[in-house]
């Protein structure tokens, strides 16, 4: 089981931006209609991107880092993910609303498009290190 985990992570990660990237074109398409986005598109990135950030903190000395600069882009993935699941947790059983994203401009979602395209890339990128290394 360990290592199916170990295998899907990053992937269920890259699976969860590229909704999260659907979610932002939906919002640059359609403004001001936050009333109707659904709510599994809440326990869509909830669950993957919670199996993601999972796997994100418990293998982070595991990954095949390109250089300095890389790890520091691993971290900001990494936490990122978790705020990003927080936040989606806090819509689905506390707030129950989709209200508090009205904080952010709609103008927001190009660059919510693009960390999400970036971050798409970089977890279905993601290397680790063999068993044995």
């Amino acid at each position: 089981m360990t290592d199916f985990f170990r295998r899907t992570f990053k992937y269920a990660g890259a699976l969860a931006y590229l909704g999260e990237a659907a979610a932002h074109v939906w919002v640059l398409c359609t403004p001001n209609e936050l009333k109707d986005l659904k709510w599994w598109a809440d326990a869509y990135f909830l669950i993957l991107g919670g199996y993601a950030t999972i796997g994100l903190l418990i293998y982070p000395t595991q990954v095949k880092f390109r250089g300095c600069r890389w790890c520091v882009v691993y971290w900001i993935t990494t936490l990122w993910t978790l705020g990003s699941v927080l936040l989606h947790a806090y819509i689905l059983f506390i707030a129950r609303s989709h209200e508090i994203l009205k904080i952010f401009p709609n103008w927001y979602s190009w660059i919510g498009l693009a960390y999400c395209l970036f971050f798409t890339w970089y977890l279905a990128t993601l290397k680790l290190l063999r068993r044995e290394e």
